[in-house]
């Protein structure tokens, strides 16, 4: 993208090929969609309740499952009114698949249909795929999505289709490997592999992506990438759940109920992870602590004497919780995103001012550098105001004026560093 600034001239500017713009206004059929969707989450846990009076409910119509799915359903399409245009499709798609997820195991139940139960026991495949899929569209990566679509597409249809279940939701983990039997054992596990390895093969394109990036797209990227590292993160918390069961003792239906909650909150925070902002990022951080801090732990608690068990377990949850926080600082210091300078010819600004003035060469919207800088909406405008008659912009249209601010900065940041590269 270029920027003319009349006797400036033209130069490249990296601002906003990632993050431009705000998500732009809901269409006219959000609202009676929502109701909808609504409407399917309430019927769908009421359903789920009604299954469990007549007592054939199981783990899936547990109310906690059945709420944790609705209420994580309806979640995550309401986080399409802050997200990119480009994020919308895979978000409600994320959305419906943890309706369909809820209403297969309610289905399934109800009338013990074997069909239903394998439909069901390879739910988790599309939900896992879609969580990745709104990271890597976020991050304008189209195509790697589309392939991921199609890989989640064929694991899931191939496994439901060997799965053969043994005794269909009677209170054992879904992982459990007594609990399902397949056809052809190779090829279920051959379709598990390839979703890791393609949710995996996405986690790191977009690491690579960040890597790459300009220092204004940083944080979005790494935000992205957080994002579709939670496929993955969700695999490795049903392991860790598996770890409570067996060598753990934690009660089989209350682990299953656990891996539906996390299913559903996995869904939740990666719709709103992708998001630029620090909490999403930390939060992962601390998912993935939290993962990992089980799986090692359950695996010391093996460990005789018990007091050396629980001294192992607490030296490796501490040791998780130190490095998320270690990660999340050093993060941050890459993502910085360098602050203007006063040069010698440009109008002064306050302090206030030049982060303001920096936050908007970032791309940031009104709201996001309200969020960043711990302002009002109404004292951001304020501040704008200031810088666009310091830098003598005149009357034009409020969007034009920001981004020739932006240029601006930019122009004025370059012509700084190439004062300070400058020899001596």
């Amino acid at each position: 993208m270029t920027a003319s600034l009349g006797g400036v001239g033209r130069f490249p500017s990296p601002v906003g090929r990632l993050w431009v713009s705000p998500a732009g206004p809901r269409g006219p059929l959000d609202g009676p969609m929502l109701l909808v969707l609504v409407a399917a989450a309430a019927g769908g846990a009421v359903a789920a309740v009604a299954v469990e009076a007549t007592g054939r409910g199981a783990f899936p119509t547990h109310p906690v499952s059945a709420l944790a799915l609705a209420g994580g359903a309806v979640a995550v399409w309401l986080a399409t009114g802050g997200a990119p245009v480009r994020s919308r499709v895979g978000l409600r798609a994320l959305a419906v698949g943890l309706l369909a997820y809820l209403w297969l195991g309610v289905g399934a139940c109800a009338v013990d249909d074997p069909v239903l139960a394998a439909a069901w026991s390879a739910g988790w495949m599309p939900v896992n795929g879609l969580v990745v899929v709104v990271g890597l569209t976020a991050a304008g990566m189209p195509r790697a999505a589309v392939a991921l679509s199609t890989v989640t597409a064929l694991a899931t249809v191939g496994t439901a289709a060997v799965a053969e279940p043994t005794r269909p939701f009677d209170g054992l983990p879904t992982v459990a490997p007594e609990v399902w039997a397949s056809r052809v054992p190779w090829l279920a596990d051959g379709l598990v592999l390839l979703l890791a390895g393609g949710m995996l093969a996405a986690f790191v394109a977009v690491v690579v992506r960040a890597a790459r990036a300009h220092v204004t797209e940083r944080r979005h990227l790494v935000c992205c990438a957080a994002t579709t590292s939670m496929g993955v993160g969700l695999v490795v918390m049903c392991v860790a759940l598996a770890a409570l069961r067996d060598p753990g003792e934690v009660d089989p239906t209350s682990g299953s109920v656990g891996y539906v909650v996390a299913v559903a909150l996995t869904s939740v925070l990666a719709a709103y992870g992708s998001m630029p902002s620090r909490w999403p990022l930390r939060t992962v951080l601390g998912y993935w602590a939290g993962a990992v801090a089980v799986l090692v732990g359950v695996q010391a608690s093996l460990v005789r004497p018990p007091a050396l068990a629980v001294a192992l377990t607490v030296a490796v949850a501490g040791a998780a919780a130190v490095g998320a926080v270690v990660t999340a600082g050093r993060l941050e210091r890459w993502l910085e995103v360098p602050r203007p300078r006063l040069v010698t010819g440009v109008p002064r600004l306050t302090p206030r001012e030049n982060e303001v003035l920096a936050a908007v060469a970032a791309g940031g919207t009104n709201a996001g550098i309200a969020a960043e800088l711990y302002l009002s909406e109404r004292t951001v405008e304020q501040h704008l105001r200031s810088i666009f008659h310091k830098l003598d912009l005149g009357d034009h249209d409020s969007s034009n004026r920001r981004v020739r601010a932006a240029a601006i900065w930019w122009q004025h940041q370059a012509a700084e560093e190439r004062v300070d590269d400058a020899p001596a």
